[in-house]
């Protein structure tokens, strides 16, 4: 393939990647901004919601007031100390009514209940106020009766000063008017805001990381947004949004229409839900006549507005995800194509190689196993099968537990899992079970298996069988009589102790030693000694059951291990076949006829011996030996603490 035909062909593959990608790209942007859409939208609608439910109690209670004819009357004839009582009851539940008054028709306050610290607080008349020049009042003394007027959201003024901290207020005011048709002045409550404003300062969690804004009519900012900047209306700086970001004020202008509408200008993207005040009132003040109420601010806008940056972070991240993606596949790609017969006789090798190691596994002579960190077989070889005799399909998913010979104790276990699980090699001599029950004796080595994050995940485990090894005979076995070796013996010995220790079964140590043996030796020379020890040798192998251990202790010094026998009584007759065996002479050569016997202690395993040492066991034995060698030789005797 020449260079420009491989040019074509990649381009052929990544024009219509890129083509892809661009119309997600279009198709991600935009179902961004309609979720955005979506989540403004239900956000300015629950702002909406907080508001309406917030009013809802202040327009009946001012207008039930207002319209009281006992009350009005009282009024009238100047009774005051009813309209006190009752402002004072009302702030006494209301704690979001930060003022309830009395204005008379010429503007004067002439009762004031202020909610301050929690209760209260009746204002003295030597502190009421003037509200004649005040707009709330202007608006509001003239409009018949049963009318409600709803001031703009705007901040409470104290003595002509904006009081401090910064309240921000809506007024509910209502006329009172005499049965004459006299106006005596207004009822009006002053509704505290500020804590649904402060609903504004936070990340709202459906806006998408925007900023919720609450404008006035006027196009000032009332919540959200810079603090410097808000209030306008009523502060010197005269800051506004309309004047600030007037193509965007343009828009909210244009599509007071439309209760919801997106936009883009002045580097924001916008959402607006338009909110006209008297909608909302009308329908909290049970169907009252249009006619009857008044408000100075036609319509506020709930504004959520954010930046592209903001709006399609995720879009553009996503964006270079997928085209780093795109990018790395396209080189794949013409990679692949370039070099894809070194690829091909890579995998080639790589897959020869594989097949290699599989046959070296499959056909080696050590069998092999392999089990997860639990130590459940995952994997052996056929050699493993040809050695243990356990099919390779009921094997999978049992432990190596199942080829335990019970010949070694359970520390000897602990300390192999110690090893592996810590990550050492262990390295040993085992004896195992097959399947037939027969024992086996396996030079074994077992290695944690890591994995290239450097964790464990399994073992590994490599043996093979020394059974028949002239290594493993010298090792566990006297190279004279082939009877077991000591170390083997008392290993088997520990073992035997720790079952019946553990299930209560009954264990014999016979420890043996022949009488006359050494005179023997020295007078017919060592070759006639050999001869007795392996013939002694085969004759006490003749005599015990498959279940007991013989062992050549050393020199003319044996031992019998007798277990799962039912009396005590079981363990004597063994030793009187011994002895009288020993005197009809008929395993020893012609030339010593006569001249030998066996001494034999006996130590019978109790429960008072639960803590006893092996090696303790074995001495106690001997000194049982020597018990009967001193009585007269060719005689048996058991270990107790009164005969020692």
């Amino acid at each position: 393939m020449t260079s420009q035909r491989l040019y074509f062909r990649i381009l052929a593959f990544a024009i219509p990647l890129i083509l892809i990608l661009i119309s997600f790209h279009l198709m991600d942007k935009k179902l961004v901004r309609d979720h955005w859409q979506q989540n403004m939208q239900f956000s300015a609608i629950q702002m909406k919601d907080k508001l309406t439910s917030e009013v809802e109690g202040v327009i009946a209670d001012v207008l039930a007031i207002a319209k009281d004819s006992a009350q009005i009357e009282l009024v009238a004839e100047g009774n005051l100390q009813s309209l006190q009582s009752r402002f004072i009851a009302l702030s006494q539940h209301k704690n979001r009514y930060a003022q309830v008054r009395y204005i008379d028709e010429s503007g004067q306050e002439r009762v004031r209940v202020d909610h301050q610290n929690g209760a209260p607080v009746v204002i003295e008349s030597d502190q009421l106020q003037d509200k004649s020049n005040r707009y709330y009042f202007q608006q509001s003394h003239q409009m018949p009766s049963g009318g409600l007027y709803v001031s703009p959201l705007d901040l409470n003024v104290e003595q002509g000063q904006i009081e401090r901290p910064l309240k921000p207020m809506i007024r509910f005011a209502s006329p009172v008017v005499d049965v004459a048709g006299h106006h005596l002045g207004i009822i009006i409550i002053n509704y505290r805001i500020g804590d649904v404003l402060k609903l504004f300062e936070v990340p709202h969690p459906e806006s998408d990381g925007g900023n919720l804004l609450l404008l006035n009519s006027k196009g000032y900012w009332l919540a959200g947004g810079d603090p410097d900047k808000r209030w306008g209306n009523m502060f010197g700086h005269r800051h506004s949004f309309a004047e600030e970001r007037p193509n965007s004020w343009g828009y909210i202008s244009a599509l007071l229409d439309q209760k919801q509408f997106v936009w883009q200008a002045d580097g924001y993207f916008y959402a607006a839900t338009i909110y006209r005040e008297a909608d909302y009132i009308l329908s909290l003040a049970n169907e009252m006549d249009t006619s009857l109420v008044k408000t100075d601010d036609p319509w506020f806008a709930v504004v959520s507005e954010t930046t592209p940056e903001e709006m399609f972070a995720g879009a553009y991240q996503r964006l270079l995800i997928a085209g780093v993606l795109v990018a790395i596949l396209i080189v794949v790609r013409g990679a692949a194509m370039n070099y894809l017969r070194k690829i091909k006789n890579k995998k080639h090798v790589a897959l020869a190689h594989a097949k290699r190691m599989t046959q070296i596994v499959e056909q080696t002579s050590d069998f092999v196993f392999i089990t997860d960190l639990d130590g459940k077989i995952e994997y052996v070889n056929p050699a493993f099968c040809d050695v243990t005799g356990y099919d390779k399909h009921k094997i999978l998913s049992k432990q190596p537990s199942i080829l335990k010979s019970g010949r070694h104790p359970h520390k000897y276990y602990e300390n192999l899992w110690n090893t592996i699980k810590t990550g050492g090699t262990f390295r040993g001599m085992m004896i195992n079970r097959r399947s037939d029950d027969s024992l086996f004796y396996e030079e074994k080595t077992i290695t944690p298996l890591i994995n290239d994050a450097g964790r464990l995940e399994g073992f590994v485990s490599i043996g093979k069988d020394v059974t028949q090894s002239e290594i493993t005979k010298n090792a566990f076995h006297d190279p004279l009589t082939g009877l077991v070796s000591r170390s083997l013996f008392e290993d088997r010995l520990a073992h035997e102790i720790e079952q019946s220790q553990r299930l209560g079964t009954h264990l014999a140590l016979l420890y043996l030693d022949l009488d006359g043996f050494k005179q023997v030796n020295d007078t017919l020379g060592h070759q006639a000694g050999d001869d007795i020890l392996i013939a002694f040798s085969e004759f006490c192998l003749s005599v015990v059951r498959k279940s007991d251990t013989v062992s050549r202790l050393g020199g003319d010094e044996f031992a019998i291990l007798m277990t799962g026998f039912n009396q005590s009584s079981d363990v004597e007759a063994l030793a009187t076949k011994l002895i009288e065996n020993i005197q009809d002479s008929y395993w020893c050569p012609d030339n010593c006829s006569g001249t030998l016997g066996v001494s034999i202690g006996i130590n019978l395993y109790s429960a008072e011996q639960s803590d006893i040492d092996p090696k303790q066991f074995m001495a106690q034995a001997d000194q049982a030996m020597y018990v009967a060698k001193n009585a007269g030789k060719n005689q048996y005797a058991l270990y107790t603490e009164s005969n020692i």
